[in-house]
């Protein structure tokens, strides 16, 4: 550490003693603040709290005619020519 503040005072860095009193609880302090403000920043992302919006109407014919295109499909799987007919 007293190496690396030499290098800077060399460099024309002004150096200061500081007092830190509460330090100790800077470990504790930051397993209780990172958590939170990870989740606050993850919460906007997840689209639940703002919510998805789309068009209602929209998503439903969208998925009618999926199922519908589905069930054409499976109608005819492993079924012989007689059964199709």
């Amino acid at each position: 550490m007293r190496e690396a503040v030499r290098v800077y005072q060399s460099l024309g860095a002004t150096v200061h003693e500081v007092s830190l009193p509460h330090s100790k609880y800077a470990v504790a302090t930051y397993y209780i603040i990172a958590p939170c403000e990870a989740s606050s920043n993850l919460a906007r992302y997840d689209g639940v709290h703002y919510g998805y919006r789309t068009d209602e109407k929209q998503m439903v014919a969208e998925l009618e005619a999926e199922r519908k295109s589905l069930e054409k499909a499976a109608d005819n799987v492993g079924l012989g020519n007689s059964t199709t007919r």
